[in-house]
């Protein structure tokens, strides 16, 4: 079930376009990827889950800063530090850390390397005013997607269909940037004790 669950929050990473789209869109890329490399990002989401079963719902809220990431949804904390990641349930004091993967085979679960890598994985198909249509240069669990930018360059929507034939809708409802901080800010801020179930598969 956690697995699932972080796979529906971290796949609005997958919305950010931040490459070599169109040379005639390269300034709104350009700021857009600025925008991720320079800055902490804070994102406030909705997505949706339409498939073969009921459909998933859910807010989450992100916080960007190079590889390192911290998402708050679905009732559990993620945070990842650039090396390591940490997949926390508060409510059942359970804990996986993982580390941090950093190749194509990594996409799903690994949403910051997309941030600046993400014209690794997609090539653009068309253009449609600011709707972006991509498709993923090798097979994987996402076959389509279609983004959506504003004027400024800013994310409004992302559609992604999956090879298990579900369709993820993703809404930014804010965007906000602020300085950077120190990578220990993206620890887990509680103390794992024997009270915890911790899982380390690093």
């Amino acid at each position: 079930m956690m697995k699932h669950i972080l796979k529906y929050i971290l796949v609005v990473f997958l919305s950010f376009v931040s490459g070599r789209l169109l040379a005639q869109e390269a300034s709104m890329i350009t700021r857009l990827y600025d925008t991720f490399s320079e800055n902490l990002v804070t994102l406030e989401v909705d997505y949706s889950v339409k498939g073969g079963g009921p459909e998933v719902k859910g807010k989450a809220e992100l916080q960007l800063q190079g590889k390192a990431y911290h998402i708050v949804g679905g009732g559990y904390d993620i945070y990842c530090d650039g090396e390591s990641v940490w997949i926390v349930d508060q409510t059942s004091k359970e804990v996986i850390i993982e580390s941090l993967t950093e190749g194509p085979e990594g996409y799903m679960t690994n949403p910051a390397l997309l941030l600046s890598r993400l014209d690794e994985f997609f090539d653009v198909k068309s253009i449609a005013g600011r709707k972006y249509t991509l498709k993923p240069k090798t097979k994987g669990e996402i076959t389509a997607a279609e983004v959506t930018f504003s004027p400024e360059g800013k994310l409004v929507s992302g559609v992604f269909t999956m090879s298990d034939g579900n369709a993820w809708t993703i809404t930014v409802s804010k965007m906000t940037t602020a300085p950077q901080k120190p990578l220990t800010a993206f620890h887990p801020s509680v103390r794992f004790d024997k009270s915890w179930i911790v899982t380390d598969l690093r």
